[in-house]
């Protein structure tokens, strides 16, 4: 016990000397790029103690380099990696002083778990402007121990260190880099007057932050927030499922619950900030390239007798998911679709060659359905994403297990009812399942689906994946606990009220990955098959029957 609470002294202790000093190294401005489709941050190679991954803050180079010279076989190598709990650099002059530019010295000190002296302090000092130090003398009595450092560039914007201890050898690479910290609400009218109002309002007053991270190679990777009289560090994590838990202070009104929501691989941060029933959300934003909102058109597909469906160009609904396809994310991923590309980039071509004439003679049903509850008919699309009702011979109605659960828990029929959304929806299980009836469920995904609609008003994508997120199909990562229907309502609707779309999302990696990808194929799907032979899709013309009617009616 009082080992821990030194470490974490140890810590706020850091914090607050980078806060007063402002001794910490300047940020490397190569390490942090845009986000590119499909890319996602690199990770450092140790897992949180919930299992979940560590990543960078930013994907780099130095970082795949750094970790390609550590053995990341041996078992001690590995165990220093993740005894690594904290880490202080301060740039100095030649006469030991505190510089912004040009450091004669770097004074590194270091928190290793289980291991005395702790911190360990080290001077490393310079020739002139060289980015490599000629010498590292320690400051702790340990002939055991050896470091080595080396800057990026002469102002030394990022540091890479590397130690060996009794034979076991890590590294890791700090950068700094000037932010915005943006406050998101508080959004709930209780909040006035409270910590959460001071906090937004010390936000507002001083938006300028500083953000550092460490990236220990298969260790852990760690944050230091600073903007003003705020204060924020944790571990930076894989979110999406779980949210990673961050300590966040304001001077003079104490700690708040804050946890960390989204990150992305250019190192912006999203985090999530509670007291009592008022939530906020703060968003660390770094300077973006030029090239992130490129966008290039593609072209809308034209009347014809090829139509798949009847979709209705000025549904608000359609609309949206039109603009979508205009992203160059999207783009590439019709042309795997069409190409059938091998792995998940050409999923979508393959399942709509098995998919499109076994759903025509059932179009005309379904679209009378989602016509009468108000829902485009692209949603139709959405059986072939769910299940292989429509891509496997028979009209297959299966059971999807989710692991760790009870086999009637599991999903069921061509839109994927889990037992609680069936009987929500009016679905009846016994004595005949209708969830695999294609005319009752299609009544209930419709119903479903006009109701998440209404709930995402400003981005429908936000429906989609609560439709797949809640209903209860996703991969849970967590370890402790699982979400449940409600609770993801409440987070997507939070984060919509404070403005985030599913782009947004998906950049700082806030969404299940199972979720994305199911609303981004859902996307593909929708576009491609509207007009399918004209797509190169069900060009064999093959006819099948109209789907059974699984489930007898009175």
């Amino acid at each position: 016990m009082i080992r821990e609470r030194f470490f974490r002294n140890f810590k706020l202790l850091l914090l607050a000397s980078m806060a007063a000093l402002a001794l910490v190294v300047s940020a490397c401005g190569k390490g942090f790029h845009a986000i590119q489709p499909h890319e996602e941050a690199e990770l450092t190679g140790a897992k949180n103690k919930n299992g979940v991954p560590y990543t960078s803050a930013a994907e780099t180079s130095e970082l795949r380099a750094l970790k390609a010279s550590i053995d990341s076989s041996s078992t001690m190598n590995l165990d220093l990696a993740r005894r690594i709990d904290g880490v202080r650099i301060a740039r100095l002059d030649k006469d030991g002083g505190p510089t912004t530019s040009n450091p004669a010295q770097l004074e590194i000190q270091i928190v290793i778990r289980d291991l005395q002296p702790s911190p360990i302090a080290f001077r490393a000092v310079f020739a002139g402007h060289a980015q490599s130090a000629t010498g590292v003398r320690s400051k702790t009595p340990r002939p055991d121990l050896s470091l080595d450092a080396r800057c990026f560039d002469q102002d030394c914007d990022a540091v890479e260190v590397r130690l060996k201890l009794s034979g076991a050898v890590s590294g890791f690479i700090q950068r700094k880099r000037s932010a915005k910290l943006v406050a998101l609400g508080p959004f709930d009218d209780q909040s006035k007057g409270t910590r959460l109002e001071k906090l937004a309002k010390a936000i507002q007053s001083k938006s300028d932050a500083t953000l550092l991270t460490t990236e220990v190679a298969w260790g852990p990777a760690m944050f230091v927030l600073q903007a003003g009289d705020v204060s924020a560090s944790g571990g930076i994590v894989q979110t999406g499922e779980q949210d990673e838990p961050v300590s966040l202070t304001l001077k003079g009104e104490g700690r708040f619950q804050a946890f960390l929501m989204g990150n992305n691989n250019r190192g912006d941060l999203l985090l999530n900030v509670t007291e009592g029933k008022s939530w906020s959300y703060l968003r660390v934003i770094l300077p973006k390239s030029a090239t992130d909102d490129n966008e290039t058109p593609i072209s809308e597909p034209g009347p014809s007798a090829d139509r798949l469906i009847n979709w209705d160009p000025n549904h608000p609904i359609t609309r949206v998911f039109q603009k979508d396809m205009a992203r160059p994310e999207m783009q590439a991923m019709v042309e795997h679709a069409k190409a059938r590309t091998s792995g998940p980039q050409g999923l979508v071509g393959r399942w709509l060659d098995k998919y499109v004439n076994r759903v025509r003679p059932n179009v005309p049903l379904m679209s009378e359905i989602l016509a009468k509850r108000g829902v485009p008919q692209e949603m139709i699309f959405i059986t072939m994403i769910e299940s292989d009702y429509f891509r496997a011979e028979g009209f297959p109605v299966r059971m999807s297990v989710i692991k760790g659960r009870a086999k009637n828990e599991g999903a069921r029929g061509p839109w994927q009812f889990i037992p609680k959304t069936a009987a929500e929806y009016g679905l009846k299980l016994e004595p005949c399942d209708e969830r695999g009836d294609l005319e009752l469920s299609t009544d209930a995904a419709a119903r479903k689906f006009a109701k998440l609609f209404k709930l995402y008003p400003h981005d429908p994508k936000l429906a989609l994946v609560a439709y797949n997120w809640g209903q209860g199909n996703v991969k849970k990562a967590m370890t402790k606990s699982q979400s449940t229907e409600s609770e993801v309502s409440q987070k997507l609707e939070q984060l919509q009220t404070a403005g985030f779309d599913f782009w947004t999302l998906r950049e700082l990696n806030t969404l299940p990955k199972e979720s994305v990808n199911y609303t981004m194929n859902f996307l593909v799907a929708q576009y491609l098959g509207r007009e399918p032979i004209r797509n190169g899709f069900a060009k064999d013309g093959v006819e099948y029957p109209v789907a059974p009617q699984a489930c007898p009616r009175k």
